[in-house]
């Protein structure tokens, strides 16, 4: 898969910064005040942190095993760290 070009990038993050703010933004022009229209964003926060601390021992084993593999088939690897990675993935 190839990167995108540098411009494209940036227009793809300013989208997705813009996107992730609209809802407060219409809130906000729905009449909201500041706290009530950032609270369904930060409620959503809390409760993917409330998550990931439930299942850490889950996020972590997928961690453990995502990482050595996207080291092994990256193309910039050395030939030290790919075989590293596999001895991991392998135990």
């Amino acid at each position: 898969m190839e990167m995108p070009s540098r411009k494209k990038f940036c227009l793809l993050f300013g989208l997705g910064f813009f996107l992730s703010l609209l809802e407060p933004l219409a809130l906000l022009a729905m009449g909201d005040d500041i706290a009530g229209a950032l609270w369904p964003m930060a409620n959503r926060s809390l409760e993917w942190t409330y998550f990931l601390r439930d299942w850490r021992s889950e996020v972590f084993g997928l961690a453990i095993v995502s990482l050595p593999l996207a080291i092994s088939r990256s193309n910039n690897s050395s030939a030290w760290e790919k075989t590293i990675a596999t001895l991991v993935l392998g135990i």
